[in-house]
């Protein structure tokens, strides 16, 4: 896939929108959990270490600026 493409700011946000299953704007640790519904995890410690990780202002969710900023530093 081209960078650029994945990338793209419409990109984001409809990746975001589908993430953020309540509609609330911002992406919660249950909603994370649900992302990656595998039932191999079972430590939860690596969704909050995600969660950590994009969590800029440490509000306990990830909003769309957060998940852009943590996603372009995932690609690049």
């Amino acid at each position: 896939m081209d960078r650029d493409k994945l990338i793209s700011k419409k990109n984001l946000e409809l990746t975001f929108k589908s993430f953020d299953k309540d509609g609330s704007g911002k992406i919660s640790l249950s909603e994370i959990k649900s992302i990656f519904n595998n039932p191999k995890i079972k430590d939860d410690k690596i969704f909050d270490q995600l969660l950590t990780e994009a969590d800029d202002n440490n509000d306990g969710e990830i909003s769309l600026e957060e998940f852009k900023t943590i996603m372009l530093k995932f690609i690049q």
